[in-house]
């Protein structure tokens, strides 16, 4: 975040890539185009929410009366949300699981830092980028 700031406050946000002027300014103009053509309740809409509100409640619902209910009523509202990421959610969820139920919490505090390692491996690669980044716009 501060690699990203420092270089549109030293170099101007639309200056740094095309992706600065789509997320920075796109929310106001879909705002004040809002504004300007006022529409009735979209009533599909409203459906939708109430279709997503009431199998989130049978998921808790499952979830509190059925012991043997193996899903956590947050992997709904996550898979929708990450649809990129719900795989590898679903992955590190089942393998936790077999961890803790053939291993106990001692495999599952053995293999913590292994994944921990994986989700760093992913992330740090995308930070040196960044860096390499800064240092590349600023000499």
């Amino acid at each position: 975040i501060y690699v990203k700031l420092d270089l549109a406050y030293e170099h101007g946000g639309l200056n740094t890539s095309h992706t600065f002027k789509e997320q920075g300014f796109y929310q106001w103009e879909d705002a004040a185009m809002r504004l300007h053509q006022l529409t009735d309740p979209g009533w599909e809409y409203w459906g939708h929410a109430g279709l997503g509100a009431s199998v989130m409640g049978m998921l808790m619902l499952a979830r509190q009366r059925f012991l043997w209910w193996p899903f956590h009523p947050l992997a709904f509202p996550i898979s929708v949300s990450t649809h990129k990421m719900f795989i590898s959610i679903l992955v590190a969820w089942a393998l936790k699981s077999a961890a803790v139920s053939y291993g106990g919490p001692r495999l599952y505090r053995r293999l913590r830092p292994f994944f921990l390692g994986l989700i760093m491996g992913q992330w740090a690669p995308k930070g040196i980028f960044a860096i390499v980044e800064y240092v590349r716009q600023s000499l």
